[in-house]
Formats: structure tokens, sequence, C-alpha cells
């Protein structure tokens, strides 16, 4: 549309006509900034991603508390949970979504287990999250480690846990998490207790 309404402008020589291009190019081009700088603000705005954890777990008692000194057939029957308290709010005059949730473990600057986290409340896994608009949203997710040795003692080994999230328009943000065997901020429940 723009081009040929400058190739209008310069094949016709009717000064009249040119005038009416000149102002249909300045009103369409106006149009255009209206709407991007209107699109603009609507979007400006980080979203504020926040998360808590442990705020509860249910937790496994290991010879003398230290799970290297447990034996691999002896955690291959262990479950350990973790939650965590997530917090999203939108700035945003426009609804954004989030999605592609996960909690990483890395040792020595590698990583060594992803879990995907699943919300509490549904029961079913943390996919995607709509914030809306100028809304805040909060969530108590969980993860868990069920009757692997080797994930159970990637996860107690660890010396670095973030939780991931894909944000639209803004990429992945990430917050870090206390270690596995770390305190909680909630109240405590050993497995026993949880029987």
């Amino acid at each position: 549309m723009l081009g040929a309404l400058l190739l209008a402008l310069f094949l016709v020589q009717v000064p009249a006509v040119q005038g009416g291009i000149v102002g249909g190019l300045i009103g369409l081009i106006s149009s255009q900034v209206a709407l991007f700088v209107a699109r603009y603000l609507r979007e400006r705005g980080e979203v504020d991603f926040d998360a808590k954890g442990w705020v509860r777990s249910v937790r496994t008692t290991f010879p003398e508390d230290d799970i290297s000194k447990a034996d691999d057939l002896d955690l291959d029957v262990v479950t350990e949970e973790r939650h965590i308290a997530v917090r999203v709010h939108n700035p945003k005059d426009v609804s954004v979504s989030l999605w592609d949730f996960s909690v990483t473990f890395s040792k020595g600057g590698r990583q060594v287990l992803a879990l995907i986290p699943y919300d509490t409340e549904s029961t079913y896994r943390l996919d995607l999250l709509n914030v809306p608009a100028q809304e805040g949203v909060s969530r108590w997710v969980r993860v868990s480690v069920s009757q692997s040795a080797k994930q159970l003692r990637q996860v107690y080994e660890a010396d670095k846990v973030e939780i991931h999230v894909t944000v639209a328009g803004e990429g992945q943000l990430s917050e870090e998490l206390p270690s596995w065997s770390a305190p909680d901020i909630g109240p405590e429940t050993t497995a026993e207790q949880a029987q």
C-alpha cells in the first residue's frame, strides 16, 4: 500500500492529486506509528517471578543423616518431595503466558538433573500458567524424587538448585532455590510423619 502511494506520487504530475497522495501517506504512516506506540505502552514492563522453597517437604532419615552412607537398595524405595511457593506478577496491560517450568540441579556448573514441577492444588503437571493483565498469581508446586538412588544422590549432592520458566515476550527467567537438604521455611515433615 505504501509503495503504491509513493509510486503514484512520482508518476502523477497534477499538484492537487499529489497533495491528496501526500495526505494519504501522512495518514498511513501516522496510523502505523500510533498502533506501534499503543502496543508498546500496553506491553511495557517486566513480569516479576519469585519462588520460595522449600515451604514444605517430605523427607527421609538416612543412616547417620548422610546419604553417602546409605545403600542403593535402601534408597531405591525412597520417595522425597519438596514444595515451592511461586508468585508471578504481571504489570503489563495485556495477559502473559508462562510455560516450560522446570527445577534444575547442578554440580560444578554442570546440570545433572531436571525435575518437572506439579501444581499441588490440581495435581497436574505445571505446563502453562496464564497471568491476567496487572494481576498476580500464586501457586504451590511440588517436585519429587521417587524410587531412584541415582536421582536421590544427584539432588542431595547438587551445589545449585534453580526453578526456570519461559515468559512470552521476555525469554527464560530463573530463581535460585535452597539446596535439597536445606531446612524448610515452613513446617517440616519426615516420611514417618507423613504416613
